[in-house]
């Protein structure tokens, strides 16, 4: 689904950003290892011609769960390289160290770790990368111009208007109980108000 000129989400968790020279970036990529899966290897296929791809050069993920970064590894084999916040590379590189839920199998080693606050540039693109800790604590965001608009690559720690009616559920269920099992930090200045805080100062045009 095209979101701007150069810019496409891809079902269910991904973004596409392409540098409009036949290469492209990926932030989250899911994926599952049976071939005749709905979300098998082989749909990167139909992206790649739909999308008229000739590189898949870079892969950023913004947390280590697995319907973000299970479709590592078939980016991996097109010649990708994983660039990946520093807060959550010893995990992506040893995941069997961890003791937490929506860990992926696959083991993911950083070709590139990015610290905080780091700028980063891929192709005619700029962007500072954050620690972003709403839904876990090893979650990241990154955020530039694309397309002559401030976007804001965010994962899954998101917000809702107040007087939304889905907020009660949403909040529930996806940032409930189960933040805690991703290990989140309740401390003043942390966790979701760290990442709010953070929010209100890049103030985004477009939230992703």
């Amino acid at each position: 689904r095209q979101v701007s000129e150069h810019l496409y989400h891809v079902r269910p968790t991904g973004y596409v950003l392409l540098d409009g020279k036949g290469g492209a970036l990926f932030y989250d990529y899911y994926s599952v290892p049976e071939k005749n899966h709905r979300w098998g290897p082989s749909r990167i296929d139909t992206v790649i011609k739909a999308l008229d791809m000739e590189r898949v050069e870079v892969v950023i993920p913004s947390h280590f769960h697995e319907d973000h970064i299970r479709g590592f590894p078939v980016l991996k084999k097109l010649g990708a390289q994983y660039w990946v916040f520093e807060k959550m590379a010893d995990l992506l590189a040893h995941p069997s160290r961890y003791n937490l839920c929506c860990i992926a199998p696959e083991v993911i080693p950083a070709d590139r770790v990015i610290h905080e606050n780091e700028l980063i540039s891929w192709g005619p693109y700029t962007f500072r990368v954050v620690h972003f800790p709403g839904q876990t604590m090893y979650h990241q965001a990154m955020y530039g111009q694309v397309d002559g608009r401030q976007v804001m690559f965010m994962g899954d720690t998101d917000c809702y208007a107040l007087g939304d009616p889905t907020m009660g559920r949403r909040n529930a269920k996806l940032h409930g109980i189960s933040t805690f099992f991703n290990y989140y930090n309740l401390d003043p200045g942390r966790g979701y108000e760290k990442a709010m805080e953070r929010m209100v100062a890049i103030e985004p045009g477009l939230m992703l």
